[in-house]
């Protein structure tokens, strides 16, 4: 609620301003923003505005510094409203209707870059409300009657006046005319989007495509699609920026001989030299393996000890430790 001062400047007028000045004021005002006259974005704030300040000062209803209510409790005495079957769509009156879908890749496929598609239900635009405006040059589109064109309902608590939004309208203030859509401007349909995700995405990374959500004729236009991906963690190999990691069983006996030996990569088995006497705990690179064959792939060495050795490998390492205790 507004103060005295306020809602008199609504219409440029003093507070000293006589009730004859401030209809005559009223009526022209109203006439220059009613929605039925005026298709500015901003006409219905304003006439809303214009409107609850006319009734303030005919009610003589301001507020008050010393005035205090505790809206919470002023609520739960009357139980909060009931907006009917526009509930949900009150929240989004006026506003484009966005889609958001969420979608889980492997973490190969964020790796290298994979191509995927989402197929949903979404609100398409009236083909009967498109002719109506092709034939009249506008939507068939009338004022609410039961709140006369506010997108409000006032009701008084006590000293307190509450507006509510109107659930015949779904506080848009306008109603669509039209047997095809029933009056929601918009019906539903099908669509299906193909989209590349490129190498190296984020996890949690959101994908948008414009113009691809909901149709809504108070703005003749369409929400857009968001799609957030979830990576599922590889069970070996990990990421940082354009590099990877993982670690690799090399048996003991290669790792003091060194050799060639296969590992997992992103893109498939691939082979890695492990030089001599490679010791555990060490860390190879493969180089330009990474995400867009930029980064590397870094391996952690884990040596592989056998769990257990015959006869002739026994003797054959006493020999080997022979050597080295006479050397």
């Amino acid at each position: 609620m507004k103060t005295a001062e306020q809602c008199y400047g609504t219409f440029g007028l003093s507070i000293n301003a006589s009730d004859e000045e401030v209809k005559t004021v009223y009526r022209e005002m109203v006439k220059q923003y009613h929605p039925d006259k005026n298709s500015a974005p901003e006409a219905r704030e304003k006439f809303i505005e214009i409107q609850q300040a006319y009734e303030s000062i005919v009610n003589k209803n301001f507020a008050s510094n010393r005035q205090h209510v505790n809206m919470e409790d002023l609520f739960s005495q009357f139980g909060g409203f009931d907006f009917g079957p526009f509930a949900n769509s009150i929240v989004h009156a006026g506003r484009n209707q966005d889609r958001s879908f969420s979608m889980s890749i492997s973490f190969i496929e964020a790796c290298l870059g994979v191509t995927k598609t989402i197929s949903y239900t979404y609100q398409s635009a009236c083909k009967g409300c498109e002719e109506h405006s092709k034939q009249h040059g506008k939507i068939n589109v009338f004022s609410c009657s039961q709140c006369s064109g506010l997108g409000f309902l006032r009701r008084n608590v006590g000293p307190v006046s509450i507006s509510q939004p109107c659930g015949s309208c779904a506080g848009v203030g306008t109603m669509l005319k039209c047997e095809t859509c029933k009056g929601q401007g918009a019906v539903p349909d099908k669509k299906q989007i193909s989209f590349k995700i490129n190498p190296g995405m984020e996890d949690g990374s959101v994908v948008k495509f414009d113009s691809q959500g909901d149709f809504n004729y108070k703005t003749n236009s369409y929400g857009n699609v968001f799609v957030k991906l979830s990576i599922t963690p590889h069970p070996t190999i990990t990421r940082n920026g354009v590099d990877v990691f993982s670690r690799l069983k090399v048996p003991y006996l290669d790792c003091i001989l060194g050799c060639d030996v296969e590992f997992e990569s992103i893109h498939g088995i691939d082979k890695i030299n492990i030089p001599p006497l490679t010791e555990a705990g060490a860390i190879v690179k493969k180089s330009n393996v990474g995400i867009n064959n930029v980064g590397g792939h870094f391996l952690t060495i884990d040596v592989e000890m056998p769990k257990l050795i015959n006869n002739t490998e026994k003797k054959l390492l006493n020999k080997i430790r022979n050597l080295k205790l006479k050397n």
